[in-house]
């Protein structure tokens, strides 16, 4: 009977084992099953983490997309106003033009505005030099005869433009 003991004790051992072996897996497997939720919430968190950078990134574009269309409208905006301010400076301030003559007698600069009329310009000119005065004279730029009684702007005279004195014969 002991020999039949000896094999219950040997094989009640052998169970202690198994039973040690499985609670062992078991034990494993319950930490192994603990680290796949851990990675998996870690994933959901990445991904709201992932949608909520996307959403931001997708406001801030917005944001981006909505300062530039101002910055443009502020550009626009100081270019209009830079372009009245030249014209009004012209205007109150005057700009540079010139008389000549072919035979280079007059070669003479002088400030004006839009406003002018030629036939103010062209009496301070002969002023300037009394010998036209005795000529018959007309005035031309850019190709085109002058209207005497129209203003510098109506002639389309420019800033730089050189009035040409010619004298009919």
């Amino acid at each position: 009977m002991n020999n039949k003991n000896q094999i219950i004790n040997n094989l009640q051992n052998e169970l202690n084992n198994k039973n040690q072996i499985i609670n062992n897996l078991q034990n494993e497997l319950s930490n192994k099953n603990q680290i796949i939720n851990n990675l998996q919430n870690e994933l959901n968190n990445l991904a709201i983490s992932y949608n909520n950078n996307l959403s931001l990134i997708n406001q801030l574009q917005n944001n981006l997309n909505q300062k530039e269309q101002e910055l443009s409208q502020l550009k626009n905006k100081l270019l209009s106003n830079s372009n009245q301010i030249k014209v009004d400076s012209e205007n109150k301030y005057g700009f540079p033009i010139s008389f000549r003559t072919i035979n280079q007698e007059i070669m003479h600069p002088m400030i004006c505005n839009k406003n002018d009329l030629i036939s103010r310009l062209e009496e301070e000119l002969y002023n300037e030099y009394p010998k036209y005065k005795e000529f018959n004279t007309y005035l031309s730029c850019n190709g085109g005869v002058l209207k005497r009684f129209k203003t510098v702007g109506e002639n389309n005279i420019k800033k730089g433009d050189a009035i040409v004195v010619n004298i009919v014969e």
